[in-house]
């Protein structure tokens, strides 16, 4: 969790959250969010939000687009 003022990162924010999940659940586990936040990003990407994009410009409109 950020506690300080600076802003994190779409990446930083998945780098975060998937230290998070190898830590904490199985490897499989770890594994299956890792390839699920891959093709997140790739989608976002499509989108022209870029890995160094401040994470509170993401919309909720950016998990429709992943789920279509």
């Amino acid at each position: 969790m950020n506690t300080s003022n600076t802003t994190l990162s779409v990446e930083q924010a998945i780098s975060g959250y998937l230290q998070t999940i190898q830590e904490a659940r199985s490897i499989n586990t770890a594994r299956a969010y890792t390839n699920a936040l891959v093709a997140f990003a790739s989608v976002l990407k499509e989108h022209w939000i870029t890995p160094d994009t401040p994470i509170e410009q993401l919309s909720e409109q950016a998990v429709s687009w992943f789920l279509s």
